[in-house]
């Protein structure tokens, strides 16, 4: 059952009496029915691995995201968002000036926040900036390398 981004996933199998979700997303949860908030727009696997005295059973369900905190188009505002990198900090800006940050990784984990980010721990990668201002929030995916 889909809430917006909010997944309630119930387990409708018998003699179980221990559940593992794989949400599709890297997390996952032990409980017989979960709820799971998906940060990041797009389509997901999700697996349910139920175990009881007559075995084990696994069943998947493809799940489309819409309307998470983070999605792939930015949002239309007047300003310009612009990053820059200083040495390992990554920076942002809105029209010329500093601003709050929220970086993502591709699985939509919050991996830093704020104005200015030390990203010295991060792989080389694909990411996601999110940037709430004035009301309006814009998302962004970067690349961030090796230096």
């Amino acid at each position: 059952m889909n809430e917006g981004p909010q997944f309630f996933f119930e387990d409708s199998s018998e003699n179980a009496d221990t559940w593992i979700w794989h949400f599709g997303d890297g997390s996952f949860s032990t409980s017989r029915n979960a709820v799971r908030e998906y940060s990041v727009d797009g389509a997901y696997t999700v697996m349910l691995i139920a175990s009881g005295i007559c075995g084990t059973d696994t069943a998947y369900a493809e799940i489309t995201v819409e309307g998470a905190l983070v999605s792939e188009e930015s949002m239309e505002v007047t300003d310009e968002l612009s990053w820059k990198l200083e040495g390992r900090n990554l920076q942002t800006f809105i029209s010329g000036g500093p601003v709050s940050t929220t970086l993502f990784d591709t699985s939509g984990r919050r991996i830093a926040a704020g104005y200015s980010m030390n990203i010295d721990h991060l792989p080389s990668g694909i990411y996601i900036l999110s940037v709430a201002q004035k009301g309006h929030r814009i998302t962004k995916k970067i690349y961030l390398g090796a230096d």
